[in-house]
């Protein structure tokens, strides 16, 4: 009884919090229920669902679905390989490990690491949306405008990933190749590269499954694939085209996520096992990079005509406008007004952030339990219980479901998700805030349930009663609950980006304020918001470490 106190405490902080959260969305948050909205709603919907029933599968629409396929993969491809590189270059000058290991050389080193952690907060902390608007005057709207977001997204987000990983290697690890006299560069190469390559490549990897994700709809802003496509179809009200696009992009995210994950996992737990079959490890590289370059030549060849325009456009442009607009946009508004309006309607991205992350956590920890191959399959391996054939069965079934519920949550994008919603409610904030919960359940849901996987059998022994349900509340959840934490907050450093991504598609906030600015030609305006948008994502990052640490 004497400890019960701890987990009322939490269950009271986080109704404090969605009650907060809510509080600070506008006023007009729930104007949609009304009984005459759920009328207009409900006959909306009726004719969406109705199009699953008989999606356009015509010929046409199938060689356009698998041309904005391949596009949309081909922008995801190199949106990450150029992220990837300049997030290298940006994480080495980030990491002190890297930088500062010359005393000699101790305080240019320190001014190094700091300018490329405060240009790693820039990139990550602008959305790749932002950025897509931002740059497309110059390209023009196509994959190569997603492509230049999605890297310097992607940039942002490895490149203080890396600097961290390389942070976290002991420093006995570095004695031996430090005591030859090696510099920073083959300090690099040689030790904290091959030391870290694992989880180099797993975080890679993930951010190429973001990338597929964002790329399917970020043509909705200008940056091609199929998000421009689907945004089309539905303000035409073509929803048979739509469901086909959405089954398109759900097995294109859908088959990224489960190949990327099991080779994620794979790399994670067995990084250099070699397979059953004989292959030695270096004929596996081989391999790879014979994907690779055929997978960079394939993309080149698909996107060759869309380069080719862009470079045109390029050449037309004026290069005095360009640097004028880009002498704007480096020149915020200093306006107290301005400032002060921004500041205002970053209480929506950050309490839709918020509200999404605690709404996202509790249906994740509700899937993890039917979503555990470990407690409901093996759960002979730590309390003894058998399965007769047909029980097994079932959860079988079960597990498999919940996983591909998951799945789909997870793979269609918050962006998509908004468009479904809007088949029932009008655009505003409670479909922003559906789309974004439901998106970030399944990203949660599938690490929630590996971490519960992960769990030792031995530490599962300790529950009471022998239930596998007990099992998972008395055993599985505190082992899992700090790796639980701090994936929460990533993910609503994430979620609060969404709802910046989503303001800009008109839920308002702080990114409905940015577009409009941008759309009325007020630059130094759209910059102020920019900046405000950087400062949340510091603060959240900032605060999201400490806690981490404590």
């Amino acid at each position: 009884m004497a400890e019960r106190p701890a987990p009322l405490r939490t269950i009271a902080l986080l109704a404090l919090l969605v009650a907060l959260a809510l509080a600070a969305l506008p006023e007009n948050r729930f104007d949609l229920l009304d009984p005459a909205a759920y009328a207009l709603g409900w006959r909306r919907l009726a004719v969406f669902l109705d199009a699953f029933g008989r999606p356009d599968l015509s010929p046409t629409t199938l060689k356009l679905a698998l041309s904005l396929c391949t596009k949309t993969l081909a922008i995801a491809f190199w949106g990450t390989v150029l992220g990837t590189l300049v997030g290298v270059m940006l994480g080495f000058g980030a990491s002190r490990t890297a930088m500062t290991h010359d005393s000699a050389a101790a305080l240019p080193a320190r001014f190094i690491v700091g300018s490329c952690r405060l240009i790693l907060d820039i990139l990550r902390g602008v959305p790749d949306f932002a950025w897509a608007i931002v740059i497309l005057t110059v390209p023009g709207p196509g994959p190569v405008t997603g492509i230049l977001a999605l890297s310097l997204a992607n940039a942002g987000t490895l490149g203080k990933i890396y600097s961290e990983l390389w942070d976290e290697l002991p420093p006995k690890r570095l004695e031996f190749i430090r005591s030859t006299g090696a510099n920073r560069i083959k300090i690099f190469l040689y030790a904290l590269v091959p030391l870290t390559a694992p989880s180099l490549t797993s975080y890679t990897l993930m951010r190429f499954e973001c990338s597929i994700r964002n790329a399917a709809v970020i043509g909705v802003v200008g940056g091609g694939g199929l998000g421009a496509q689907l945004l089309d179809e539905f303000t035409f009200g073509n929803f048979p085209r739509v469901v086909t696009l959405l089954l398109t992009m759900l097995v294109l995210t859908g088959t990224t996520d489960l190949l990327a994950n099991h080779l994620r996992l794979r790399l994670l737990r067995h990084p250099r096992a070699s397979t059953s079959a004989g292959i030695s490890l270096r004929s596996r590289r081989q391999i790879a990079a014979l994907i690779f370059v055929a997978a960079a030549i394939a993309t080149l060849f698909d996107l060759h005509q869309d380069i080719s325009r862009s470079l045109n456009e390029l050449y037309r442009l004026d290069g005095r406008f360009l640097r004028e607009e880009l002498a704007q946009l480096l020149q915020p508004d200093l306006a107290i007004d301005t400032w002060r309006e921004g500041f205002a309607s970053a209480r929506v991205p950050l309490a839709l952030g918020l509200t999404a992350t605690l709404g996202a956590v509790l249906v994740a920890s509700l899937l993890a339990f039917p979503s555990s191959v470990t407690l409901q399959m093996q759960s002979l391996n730590f309390n003894g219980e058998a399965q007769t054939p047909g029980k097994r069965i079932v959860l079988t079934t079960a597990v498999l479901a919940t996983r591909g519920l998951a799945l789909v949550m997870r793979a269609i994008p918050s962006v998509a998700w908004l468009l479904i919603f809007t088949a029932f409610f009008t655009l505003g904030i409670l479909p922003g805030l559906l789309a974004i919960t439901v998106h970030s359940a399944g990203v949660l849901s599938r690490v929630f349930v590996e971490r519960v996987d992960d769990v030792p059998h031995t530490r599962l022994e300790r529950a009471y009663g022998g239930s596998s349900l007990l099992t998972f509340a008395y055993a599985a959840v505190p082992e899992s609950a700090r790796s639980w934490l701090s994936y929460a907050a990533f993910e609503f450093e994430s979620n609060v980006r969404a709802g910046f991504v989503l303001g800009i598609l008109g839920i308002g906030g702080l990114g409905d304020l940015f577009h409009t600015s941008l759309t009325h030609w007020s630059p130094h305006r759209a910059s102020t918001f920019l900046i405000i948008m950087v400062l949340m994502t510091i603060a959240i990052d900032r605060t999201a470490r400490r806690l981490r640490r404590s």
